[in-house]
């Protein structure tokens, strides 16, 4: 069986939200999206609230649709791929070009866990004895560390940490990254906005999510320390718990 919880923050400084989370499960599967708006207030609210409501009602037709695991993602996936140009057209409609999100996504299926990412929003796979960042950023902050400019603790305060190099809106035929993970009892995945990951570091989300009890309680303690550091961004926070197998 499975647990989520979603939360999303304005944060001390911004004047609007312009992220998106949501998350809900039942007992074959769980769901949790995180999407951080861009290209101003209102373009950004438009293509957060847009394309993760797209995203969570795929996931609803696909579960409403099938009880097979396999046909689930594939019918998830289907709808998925449609959602980049969906978004592309409707900035040209709304007149707002430029306008972009990110998008994090995790579907749970038994002891499955698939992950979809395009931007810098990330999931985590928290356990007791550590935490592992599973997505990638699509950033230029990512891309001077995986060429060796940069470590990982140099990239957190660097200048151009904000500029992603990938995000659904902008481009047509924008492209996620799928990860698939292998989930044990206990095992709590962590969807979050960089509103979080700015504030904290991953030492810091793992002794909040290990202390905190309930994933109700921990989305809580997650912004309120981020809130606390700074809270310069919104802070979206969903996270889903895996109890045991459950299709």
């Amino acid at each position: 069986m499975f647990e989520s919880y979603s939360i999303t923050d304005r944060g001390n400084v911004r004047p609007v939200n312009q992220d998106y989370s949501d998350s809900f499960c039942g007992d074959r599967y769980a769901f949790g999206v995180v999407c951080d708006g861009m290209g101003g207030a209102r373009g950004g609210n438009i293509a957060s609230e847009f394309a993760g409501r797209w995203i969570s009602e795929a996931v609803v037709t696909a579960v409403s649709e099938s009880n097979d695991a396999k046909d689930i993602r594939k019918r998830f996936e289907s709808s998925l791929l449609t959602v980049p140009s969906r978004l592309y057209f409707l900035s040209k409609r709304e007149s707002l070009d430029g306008m972009g999100t990110t998008a994090v996504i995790c579907l749970c299926l038994g002891n499955k866990a698939f992950i979809y990412n395009i931007g810098d929003s990330r999931c985590y796979v928290v356990k007791s004895d550590g935490i592992t960042q599973v997505s990638i950023d699509h950033s230029v902050v990512q891309n001077m560390i995986e060429s060796g400019e940069l470590d990982k603790e140099s990239g957190r305060n660097h200048p151009q940490k904000n500029i992603i190099t990938r995000a659904l809106g902008p481009e047509e035929n924008a492209q996620f990254d799928c990860f698939e993970v292998d989930l044990a009892v206990s095992d709590v995945i962590l969807l979050c906005s960089d509103g979080l990951t700015n504030m904290l570091k991953d030492e810091e989300i793992l002794e909040i999510v290990n202390e905190s009890g309930d994933i109700i309680s921990t989305s809580m303690n997650l912004s309120k320390k981020a809130k606390e550091s700074g809270g310069h961004d919104n802070i979206s926070v969903v996270l889903i718990e895996y109890g045991k197998e459950g299709i």
